[in-house]
């Protein structure tokens, strides 16, 4: 065997990598986001402050306890951060380096601030009582626990794994799966599908099992009206006010809108027969002249709701047209579809076998989602190529949002932000 005398890589110059330069705010930025942060929750106004002033990360800042706090010196100390992952959760752990474990001395603006902060959590503590987790962290979920993406989308996932009932990401939060891995940017709601089965379930199982103090499960019938063909999943403790309902007292927190999946008539005469109950059950339900529809469907949805005004005689024909529309057996059909919205909508058929089974997930927001088995067809048949960004000025809310908030309980908002005219 040879031995080499010299190294060879001595010789070697190994180039210098190029330093990518952080993109920073300006004062300008700053000023302007400080600004915006005026009307924001105090929760997030005082999270993003101190960011600004401390630069510290945001495992940093969700790791921050009261106790790291000396206010009579006005000194901040990071000991700690506050990760997660899929596998573990969130979880507690060490700084990225000894070097990190630091302590910045704030303004009396910034102590003011995280003053007023805690005392408005210590006020939530005293209001939640046994409820409340103390892990003295500064920025938590509603309950006192360790702050993540707390959604009802992911409590209501352990929900319907608990008690066996399949859903599916369904129209813009699938598309936000395939494409972002967790909402689109502009998106402002969150749908799911669910076949009739699980869906009739899911309402009956929800007043016995679910934590009704959290989140409610809310559903047209003949005693209110939400004008709206599917369930909707509500968080009790935020305010999310639609324009065109701001004259409703019904619930007004975020929602995920459940939508059912009814089997398609198996032969073309019933099939046409299931349509037209479907667009009579979406009248009477939504109550509400369609737009963009056509003049002809707008006139006679008008004629209609004018002739029939009686509440009980509209929930009496919009109950009886649902059961008609969705009579039919999965197993005699082999395609399903959506008759809770236009007819473009209710044309479009989908094999029922992508829907059977939960075994297709997609990552979104740190979790892994069920989706359609074949969800990249289910979106080109309703989307064409969902993967292209729409132009920039189609990004924007769909909903007509009046009012949100995202840390405090619709009710509190009643005769201030909707039904304000009402005594």
């Amino acid at each position: 065997m040879e031995m080499l005398t010299d190294n060879p890589c001595k010789r070697v110059t190994v180039p210098k990598g190029e330093k990518k330069e952080k993109d920073i705010y300006t004062l300008e930025e700053v000023a302007q986001l400080f600004q915006l942060l005026e009307t924001a929750p105090l929760k997030y106004r005082t999270f993003f402050t101190l960011a600004i002033y401390s630069g510290f990360r945001r495992g940093e800042m969700l790791g921050l306890e009261w106790k790291d706090i000396d206010w009579e010196h006005n000194v901040i100390s990071v000991r700690r951060t506050s990760n997660y992952t899929a596998s573990k959760g969130i979880y507690t752990d060490t700084t990225k380096t000894k070097k990190s474990q630091r302590s910045l001395k704030f303004p009396q603006s910034v102590m003011d601030m995280l003053r007023e902060y805690k005392d408005e959590q210590d006020a939530e503590r005293e209001k939640l009582g046994t409820k409340w987790q103390d892990y003295d962290r500064l920025f938590v979920k509603w309950d006192g626990r360790p702050m993540n993406n707390n959604t009802p989308y992911f409590w209501l996932k352990e929900f319907c794994e608990e008690n066996g009932l399949r859903f599916y990401l369904a129209g813009g939060t699938c598309i936000g799966a395939a494409r972002h891995q967790g909402f689109i940017p502009w998106d402002d709601d969150i749908d799911v599908f669910m076949l009739r089965e699980d869906y009739e379930k899911l309402c009956e199982l929800w007043p016995l099992k679910a934590d009704l103090s959290r989140f409610s499960c809310v559903r047209s019938d003949d005693k209110i009206n939400i004008h709206h063909s599917a369930t909707e999943i509500k968080d009790n403790h935020t305010t999310f006010i639609n324009r065109h309902s701001v004259d409703l007292d019904i619930h007004h927190g975020i929602m995920i809108d459940v939508i059912p999946l009814d089997g398609v008539a198996p032969h073309r005469f019933t099939e046409m027969t299931q349509i037209i109950y479907a667009m009579v059950y979406c009248l009477f339900v939504f109550q509400r002249l369609p737009e963009h529809k056509g003049k002809l469907t707008y006139y006679a949805s008008k004629i209609a709701l004018g002739l029939i005004r009686s509440p009980k005689l509209r929930y009496k024909i919009w109950k009886f047209c649902e059961k008609r529309l969705s009579r039919f057996s999965l197993e005699d059909c082999s395609m399903v579809a959506s008759f809770g919205e236009g007819v473009t909508i209710m044309r479009q058929h989908f094999p029922k076998e992508w829907f059977r089974d939960m075994d297709t997930v997609l990552p979104f927001e740190g979790y892994e989602m069920p989706v359609a088995k074949d969800y990249d067809q289910y979106l080109r048949i309703s989307y064409g190529d969902y993967m292209e960004l729409p132009p920039e000025e189609e990004r924007v809310f769909r909903h007509d949002i009046s009012f949100m908030d995202l840390d405090h309980s619709y009710l509190q908002y009643k005769g201030i932000k909707y039904c304000v005219n009402k005594k």
